[in-house]
């Protein structure tokens, strides 16, 4: 098992999401890089494509205007006196040099190229170099130039390659009614477009390998900042699950991190708390219950054994038998409240919802302390204005309520004190709230609906005090989706207040 956990956590470790986001965004920049290079590419072949193949129409139309001047001239065509020319239109004689020119007559037949010079007639003879000697064009190829069609790239008779071209009609008149023939100015690929096109590549080659250094490295700075939060809270939740809930995620440059991160961290860090608090009190109530029940079972053990070894005196039995009796229930009602909000937080326990008047609920509990009342001259306000309010509710919950509370009041009410009860409607909400003669300290208020909380040295010196009513009120309020709190008044009184869930109408868990 422990073999399995490592080898999960190293897994864990090598696939992290920033290595993830890093790996993703390279890729996907590389790729949208590379097709974009693509695209480039494809847009600067056409551009040097269309650029050669101009610059070849612009001399293939001097050059066949000065052919057919020539041919309409009486002195004939001059080959050397038409190169020069053609070299002083290009501008550049390399540019001449690096082209292919041919002169084709109407059947097809090759009688001139670049690298045969002759001193007759232009059309006098058949051309005799190894590359075009053999070459024949189709009368197709010369009507669509005749007809207009002009150039572009293709296999020409006598090359092995695709060749940029261009060619135009020579006539042997001026007033171009007579075809001669045609001219064409052509260059191979890789002669006319590839030199540059190597050169743009080797530019767009470096550049790559500059692009992907540069978006490995800012990637990566810019991946370890963005995700280094992440690393922080990957490394809280190892250590919760490790049980270590002390410990708190915290961000070194919190500007610096997104409102997310910041948000489950908090999230994360209250969690951690809420598990600390409660394992404190778990703790905590162990130990209240085996100090609980420890004393009453000594006061128990105690009696019982001074009165088996008649240490008691036997004229006195009884009254430590009544002693005895007390402590015994008193341990029955912390273990019967104990097991009730046992029950509760287990959710083991429903609601039998019907309808309740509050009022006389309230005035048979506080009947039941009357004695106790007029024992400590307590005065009693607002039993004879409260408001007849019916309400659905659970009537062992809801009288366990008032049980608790009214007899809270009257253990802690102050001899001669008062005690103020009222019930009224507030937003169709039935609102109970008793108040006594006290005050609570900050501390009281706070933690006084805590499990076995007993702040102030009256209620920790009262052997009849549990520390678990309010606990059981806060939790039997609660469960009625109701809500109670404490307040100290202006006039010098612990005020609790009860505001009941005026819509409960019906079992719930």
């Amino acid at each position: 098992m422990a073999a399995q956990k490592e080898k999960k956590d190293k897994r864990y470790k090598k696939r992290t999401a920033i290595k993830t986001y890093i790996t993703s965004i390279i890729i996907v920049q590389t790729v949208l890089y590379l097709v974009f290079t693509a695209v480039i590419a494809i847009l600067y072949y056409q551009f040097r494509k269309d650029t050669y193949i101009n610059v070849l129409d612009t001399i293939s139309d001097v050059g066949s205007d000065i052919v057919s001047q020539e041919l309409s001239s009486e002195g004939g065509l001059d080959e050397k006196l038409l190169y020069s020319k053609l070299v002083r239109t290009a501008i550049n004689e390399e540019l001449i040099n690096s082209l292919d020119i041919v002169f084709v007559k109407n059947d097809g037949n090759v009688v001139y190229c670049k690298e045969m010079i002759q001193n007759g007639e232009l059309f006098s003879g058949v051309c005799t170099c190894d590359i075009h000697k053999n070459s024949v064009y189709s009368s197709d190829f010369i009507k669509d130039v005749e007809s207009g069609n002009h150039n572009g790239v293709k296999v020409l008779p006598g090359s092995k390659e695709r060749q940029f071209y261009s060619a135009r009609p020579i006539y042997n008149d001026s007033a171009k009614k007579s075809s001669a023939g045609i001219i064409i100015f052509s260059a191979p690929v890789t002669k006319g477009y590839k030199p540059s096109f190597n050169k743009f590549l080797a530019v767009i080659i470096v550049f790559t390998l500059v692009y992907i250094t540069f978006t490995i490295s800012i990637n990566t700075f810019l991946g370890y900042y963005t995700y280094r939060p992440l690393k922080s809270i990957v490394k809280g939740v190892r250590k919760y699950t490790q049980g270590d809930f002390s410990y708190r995620i915290k961000f070194p440059f919190k500007m610096m991190v997104g409102e997310e991160y910041i948000y489950m961290a908090d999230q994360l860090n209250s969690m951690a708390q809420s598990i600390e608090n409660l394992d404190r009190d778990h703790a905590t109530f162990i130990s209240n219950v085996a100090h609980e029940l420890k004393t009453p079972m000594q006061t128990i053990s105690g009696f019982i054994d001074g009165i088996l070894d008649y240490t008691i005196p036997k004229e006195q039995t009884e009254h430590y038998l009544e002693t005895v009796s007390s402590e015994i229930k008193r341990l029955s009602k912390m273990v019967n409240e104990m097991l009730a909000s046992a029950r509760m937080d287990s959710g083991q326990v429903k609601m039998n919802i019907e309808d309740l008047n509050l009022i006389e609920m309230i005035l048979r509990v506080v009947f039941q302390y009357e004695t106790r009342i007029e024992k400590k001259g307590i005065t009693m306000i607002g039993l004879d204005s409260m408001s007849d309010i019916h309400i659905n509710a659970d009537y062992d919950m809801t009288e366990r309520i008032f049980i608790n509370l009214i007899d809270n009041a009257v253990k802690y009410c102050p001899e001669h004190g008062v005690i103020k009860i009222s019930l009224e409607k507030v937003n169709d909400n039935p609102v109970f709230s008793i108040a006594n003669t006290g005050h609570l300290s900050d501390e009281d208020k706070d933690r006084i609906f805590e499990r076995f909380y007993k702040g102030d040295k009256s209620r920790s010196l009262d052997p009849q005090s549990s520390g678990l009513g309010l606990f059981i009120v806060q939790k039997l309020v609660r469960f009625q989706k109701g809500i109670i709190d404490v307040e100290n008044t202006d006039d010098g009184l612990i005020e609790f207040k009860v505001i009941f869930n005026g819509n409960l109408n019906g079992d719930s868990e």
